[in-house]
This record gives structure tokens, sequence and C-alpha cells, in this order.
């Protein structure tokens, strides 16, 4: 592909599909770099396929949990005697 075919598909109107394209890419970037630095993914020590893909695998699992364990559960509210379940007959 030459230059001009380049700059006639930008041209043409594909900037919404290059900012999305970004916009994907930074996301995967920041996953990347959060893998590496908070857990563990920059400093591997472990020697063999097995264990590395295991490590890694996970570091994602962590990665993946980590937002539902930083999102706070709604309170729990006592119930009243009203709202109690049965009591279980003999």
């Amino acid at each position: 592909m030459g230059a001009s075919e380049r700059i006639s598909h930008t041209a043409m109107g594909d900037v919404p599909l290059q900012e999305n394209r970004f916009k994907e890419r930074r996301r995967v970037e920041r996953a990347n770099r959060r893998l590496k630095d908070q857990f563990g993914g920059g400093h591997l020590r472990v020697c063999g396929h097995a264990k590395t893909t295991c490590h890694l695998l996970f570091g994602i699992l962590a990665l993946t949990v980590d937002p539902l364990i930083a999102s706070k559960p709604e309170p729990r509210r006592s119930l009243t005697p009203s709202q109690s379940p049965p009591a279980p007959e003999r």
C-alpha cells in the first residue's frame, strides 16, 4: 500500500476507526501495565513454560477480580420482626 492510498483512506473518513483502535489499544496497554506493575508480571521468578503460564494467569485472575473487590457492597439491613422468615414447624 502506497503513501497516497493511506492518506486517501484517512481523508475519506477512517478517522473514527483509528480513534476506536487507539482507545482499544490504550485499554490493553493499561491492563498490561497493571499486570506487570501490581500483579507480578514484570518480575517472574519461575522457570518453565507451565509455571510461567500459571503465574501470569493468576495475575490475570487477580486483575479481573480486583474491580469486584474494590466496589463497595450495599449495607446490609437488619430484618424487622415482620420481615423475618417464619419459624419451622415441628
